[in-house]
Protein backbone atom coordinates (compact mmCIF):
# COMPACT_ATOMS: atom_id res chain seq x y z
CA UNK A 1 0.00 0.00 0.00
CA UNK A 2 2.92 2.09 0.73
CA UNK A 3 4.59 1.53 -2.53
CA UNK A 4 1.35 1.96 -3.93
CA UNK A 5 0.79 5.53 -2.65
CA UNK A 6 4.73 6.51 -3.73
CA UNK A 7 4.13 5.17 -7.42
CA UNK A 8 1.21 7.64 -7.91
CA UNK A 9 1.92 10.14 -6.02
CA UNK A 10 5.63 9.69 -8.12
CA UNK A 11 3.24 9.74 -11.01
CA UNK A 12 1.59 12.78 -10.26
CA UNK A 13 4.81 14.65 -9.99
CA UNK A 14 6.16 13.62 -13.55
CA UNK A 15 3.05 14.21 -15.20
CA UNK A 16 3.12 17.73 -13.23
CA UNK A 17 6.69 18.35 -14.33
CA UNK A 18 5.42 17.16 -17.79
CA UNK A 19 2.68 19.50 -18.01
CA UNK A 20 5.02 22.42 -16.65
CA UNK A 21 7.51 21.57 -19.29
CA UNK A 22 4.97 21.34 -21.93
CA UNK A 23 3.81 24.78 -21.08
CA UNK A 24 7.26 26.54 -20.68
CA UNK A 25 8.04 25.07 -24.13
CA UNK A 26 4.89 26.85 -25.36
CA UNK A 27 5.87 30.18 -24.12
CA UNK A 28 9.13 29.98 -24.90
CA UNK A 29 7.66 28.85 -28.36
CA UNK A 30 5.29 31.82 -28.43
CA UNK A 31 8.14 34.41 -27.49
CA UNK A 32 10.10 33.25 -30.02
CA UNK A 33 7.53 33.92 -32.72
CA UNK A 34 6.38 37.43 -31.51
CA UNK A 35 10.18 38.59 -31.93
CA UNK A 36 9.98 36.72 -35.52
CA UNK A 37 7.30 38.90 -36.20
CA UNK A 38 8.33 41.99 -34.31
CA UNK A 39 11.65 41.88 -36.78
CA UNK A 40 9.19 40.91 -39.73
CA UNK A 41 7.07 44.27 -38.74
CA UNK A 42 10.32 46.52 -38.56
CA UNK A 43 11.43 44.83 -41.98
CA UNK A 44 7.88 45.90 -43.73
CA UNK A 45 7.66 48.85 -42.14
CA UNK A 46 11.38 50.45 -44.01
CA UNK A 47 10.00 48.54 -47.18
CA UNK A 48 6.97 50.72 -46.86
CA UNK A 49 9.29 53.62 -46.21
CA UNK A 50 11.51 52.82 -48.72
CA UNK A 51 8.55 52.78 -51.56
CA UNK A 52 6.74 55.91 -50.64
CA UNK A 53 7.13 58.24 -53.41
CA UNK A 54 7.68 55.83 -56.28
CA UNK A 55 5.67 53.90 -58.20
CA UNK A 56 6.96 50.05 -58.11
CA UNK A 57 4.26 47.47 -58.11
CA UNK A 58 7.19 44.89 -58.66
CA UNK A 59 7.93 45.37 -55.46
CA UNK A 60 4.52 46.96 -53.64
CA UNK A 61 2.09 43.42 -54.39
CA UNK A 62 4.64 41.79 -52.20
CA UNK A 63 5.54 43.83 -49.55
CA UNK A 64 1.92 44.75 -48.87
CA UNK A 65 0.97 40.86 -49.62
CA UNK A 66 3.52 40.56 -46.99
CA UNK A 67 2.02 43.20 -44.60
CA UNK A 68 -1.29 41.28 -45.03
CA UNK A 69 -0.31 38.26 -43.76
CA UNK A 70 2.05 39.75 -40.76
CA UNK A 71 -1.40 41.90 -39.94
CA UNK A 72 -3.56 38.65 -39.94
CA UNK A 73 -1.10 36.77 -37.71
CA UNK A 74 -0.85 39.49 -35.13
CA UNK A 75 -4.92 39.74 -35.15
CA UNK A 76 -5.18 43.07 -36.73
CA UNK A 77 -7.67 42.37 -39.85
CA UNK A 78 -7.82 45.63 -40.54
CA UNK A 79 -4.76 46.36 -41.52
CA UNK A 80 -4.49 43.71 -43.03
CA UNK A 81 -7.62 43.70 -45.21
CA UNK A 82 -5.82 46.87 -46.10
CA UNK A 83 -2.73 45.97 -47.48
CA UNK A 84 -4.31 42.80 -48.99
CA UNK A 85 -6.78 45.07 -50.83
CA UNK A 86 -3.40 47.22 -52.00
CA UNK A 87 -1.53 43.76 -52.94
CA UNK A 88 -4.47 42.57 -55.24
CA UNK A 89 -5.17 46.45 -56.66
CA UNK A 90 -1.34 45.94 -58.22
CA UNK A 91 -1.35 42.49 -59.24
CA UNK A 92 -4.78 43.24 -61.01
CA UNK A 93 -3.04 46.06 -62.39
CA UNK A 94 -0.26 44.88 -63.10
CA UNK A 95 -1.60 41.42 -65.17
CA UNK A 96 -3.64 44.09 -66.77
CA UNK A 97 -1.00 45.63 -68.75
CA UNK A 98 -0.68 42.91 -70.17
CA UNK A 99 -1.83 41.19 -73.62
CA UNK A 100 -4.65 38.42 -72.41
CA UNK A 101 -2.69 35.73 -73.62
CA UNK A 102 0.59 37.50 -73.12
CA UNK A 103 2.63 34.28 -72.01
CA UNK A 104 3.95 36.55 -68.92
CA UNK A 105 0.43 37.41 -68.32
CA UNK A 106 -0.71 33.71 -67.70
CA UNK A 107 2.61 32.81 -65.76
CA UNK A 108 2.30 35.63 -63.47
CA UNK A 109 -1.26 34.90 -62.83
CA UNK A 110 -0.58 31.21 -62.41
CA UNK A 111 2.27 31.97 -59.66
CA UNK A 112 1.45 31.04 -56.48
CA UNK A 113 2.28 34.17 -54.53
CA UNK A 114 -0.44 35.88 -56.87
CA UNK A 115 -2.90 33.37 -56.54
CA UNK A 116 -2.23 33.63 -52.57
CA UNK A 117 -2.78 37.76 -52.56
CA UNK A 118 -5.68 36.93 -55.35
CA UNK A 119 -7.68 34.69 -53.19
CA UNK A 120 -10.23 32.31 -54.68
CA UNK A 121 -10.61 34.26 -57.50
CA UNK A 122 -10.78 31.38 -60.20
CA UNK A 123 -10.34 33.83 -63.27
CA UNK A 124 -8.75 37.19 -63.61
CA UNK A 125 -10.56 39.56 -66.25
CA UNK A 126 -9.66 43.01 -67.80
CA UNK A 127 -12.17 45.28 -66.72
CA UNK A 128 -14.82 45.93 -69.65
CA UNK A 129 -14.17 49.64 -71.02
CA UNK A 130 -17.22 51.78 -70.45
CA UNK A 131 -18.36 54.22 -73.23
Amino acid sequence: AVASKAASRKQAFEARAQEQKRLLQERRDRMLRQRELQRAQNCIDHALAAMEGFEVPLAAWRVHGSAAELYRRRGNNGSAGRHRALARATVLELANSLADHEPLRVTFLSAQSVRNILGNAARITRPTPRP
